[in-house]
């Protein structure tokens, strides 16, 4: 499978056996690659010793028995330098935030070239993550719907007392404890947590651990 005295180490997930084999052929022919594995599977190599620690995993996103998503924190578990680029055909924009919050470093969509797979790697070497334009547009117009996320005190108006009661009851803290932390009497925290049960709309210690302190 090529001459280990080459730079950079490849490992390939994918279930289509002619695209693997062509990704195979390919890569070990470039001067400054070689390949680590091949399989069609995760279950393949997760008992299998490899030889060489892969700088690269191309994975496939759809593999038979599992996403390939899924894999991705085992291979960073056993391989925790190597970028995991994913390859696809399915442009889920899902799919493609979920890759990354993973640990996926790069997006390669399908159909590409054999030389595309090269440029990836060579751009996560230079730059850290890839993504091609598709996918990039994507993530951007998914993250862009996301709502911003808004803190307790910031959504219910809270005054600075009241969010750092609110937080102190978070940790556990009975009401008298709560009072010697800042400083004030059991009757002033009562006073505030009043306040902050109107506004939160909760009529209890427990009401408000269980909507919105257990989050």
């Amino acid at each position: 499978m090529g001459n280990k005295s080459k730079l950079n180490a490849v490992g390939i997930l994918e279930d289509n056996d002619a695209l693997r084999n062509n990704i195979c052929c390919y890569i070990d022919a470039m001067p400054d690659y070689f390949i680590a594995f091949s399989a069609p599977c995760y279950s393949s190599i997760e008992n299998k010793v490899i030889d060489c620690v892969p700088d690269f995993i191309l994975l496939d996103i759809h593999l038979k028995e599992t996403l390939g998503i899924d894999v991705i924190p085992k291979l960073l578990k056993r391989f925790p330098n190597t970028s995991i680029i994913i390859m696809t055909g399915d442009q889920s924009e899902e799919h493609i935030l979920q890759a990354f919050e993973k640990g996926a470093k790069g997006y390669l969509y399908k159909p590409f070239t054999m030389a595309d797979t090269i440029s990836t790697m060579q751009s996560l070497v230079n730059n850290g993550s890839y993504m091609s334009p598709v996918a990039a547009t994507k993530l951007i117009g998914m993250l862009n719907k996301k709502e911003p996320v808004v803190s307790i005190k910031e959504k219910f108006a809270l005054t600075e007392r009241e969010y750092e009661i609110v937080q102190l009851i978070k940790e556990g803290l009975a009401y008298q404890a709560i009072a010697d932390k800042l400083y004030i009497s059991y009757h002033t925290v009562n006073h505030h947590l009043k306040n902050v049960y109107v506004k939160m709309d909760v009529k209890s210690r427990s009401e408000l651990i269980a909507n919105y302190l257990t989050r």
